[in-house]
């Protein structure tokens, strides 16, 4: 299928073995499909609701690259505070609860300071910092997770650009630049909540 196909049709897993079997001229392999879960939205990337990708609306997650995660730097309450990675600890400046906007993107809210993830100054430069503010639903604080492989981007919705760690030591901060495919890029994301 291409990129970006949709269909109203339900496609599960065994519906599309039923097709490869059609197709090889084999028996069919199963029929069980009361169990079976749709797949349409792997390639639509609504799953989630949203932005798409591993995420639901109002859900808690650790967004991490390595063994590192996105940190808010000392559980740090002020804005204008510049993210960082850290090793994962499972504290709540390291937890963010993802909602859905009505536009398809997230904002990301840290646990811990109750702050917002922000591309400073809604900014639309690569090398922008990713800072927290104070949540207010602007543009520059909506995120779109879009799949990359196995892994993800958080694409800031005001500038296309993507969040991206400075290095994989504890400490390394958080810019917006533009997507290369590089580890440095791509983010897992763990439901804590």
């Amino acid at each position: 299928m291409k990129a970006g196909y949709q269909s109203s049709q339900r496609t599960d897993q065994y519906g599309l073995l039923r097709m490869v079997d059609k197709a090889l001229g084999l028996a069919p392999l199963t029929n069980n499909d009361a169990y079976a879960a749709t797949v349409n939205d792997a390639w639509t990337g609504t799953s989630g609701g949203g932005g798409g990708g591993p995420i639901t609306s109002g859900g808690t997650y650790e967004i991490t690259q390595g063994g590192q995660a996105i940190d808010d730097p000392g559980s740090s309450t002020s804005t204008g505070t510049q993210m960082i990675v850290w090793k994962l600890h499972g504290g709540n400046n390291q937890r963010w609860t993802f909602t859905a906007n009505s536009d398809g993107s997230y904002t990301v809210k840290n646990v811990a300071s109750g702050l917002c993830l922000d591309d400073s100054g809604a900014s639309n430069s690569a090398g922008s910092p990713i800072v927290q503010w104070t949540c207010s639903g602007a543009t520059n604080q909506n995120w779109s997770v879009t799949a990359n492989g196995s892994s993800y981007n958080l694409v800031s919705k005001q500038s296309g650009l993507v969040v991206t760690a400075a290095g994989t030591a504890n400490g390394s901060t958080l810019t917006q630049q533009t997507s290369t495919g590089g580890a440095l890029q791509l983010w897992g994301f763990t439901k804590v909540g």
